[in-house]
């Protein structure tokens, strides 16, 4: 019993889970100054908010776009599963909630884009804040679980 307690405080202090409750802390903490600048100041310029040249930066295809910023959060959590503790795997909880988000990011990334109906372009710079959300989060959730 001691040294399941011992194992388990020892698993708690190792630097995963530090960086992972870090990483959790930064991403709510950076949802606020979001938020505000996102409900009071300025519209990211993406979908039915662009207007013809008024993005940020060179203008993607939609589709192409969605499939690339999404990808993370399906091929992350895939190496992370590979590469997971096998007590972890063995949790039936956590392999069920892996597998919703592996569900609903692989209809996400690889079947939604093909739905697409005459999408407008995607700025390069709101791609690249969209593909670094979605490293971030794929890295999260899935490290959470794995």
């Amino acid at each position: 019993m001691l040294s399941s307690f011992v194992s388990h405080v020892s698993a708690l202090l190792s630097p995963e889970p530090r960086l992972l409750t870090w990483l959790a802390g930064t991403m709510i903490a950076l949802g606020v100054p979001t938020f505000v600048a996102l409900v009071w100041h300025k519209r990211a310029p993406y979908g039915r908010y662009i207007t013809e040249g008024k993005g940020f930066g060179f203008e993607m295809n939609g589709r192409l776009a969605w499939f690339l910023q999404e990808s993370p959060c399906l091929f992350v959590p895939a190496i992370n599963l590979y590469y997971g503790a096998p007590a972890s795997l063995g949790s039936t909880a956590n392999m069920a909630l892996l597998g919703l988000y592996l569900f609903h990011y692989t209809h996400r990334t690889l079947i939604f884009p093909f739905f697409l109906r005459g999408g407008k372009p995607t700025p390069f710079y709101v791609f690249l804040g969209a593909l670094f959300f979605c490293l971030y989060n794929g890295y999260l959730q899935s490290a959470s679980l794995t």
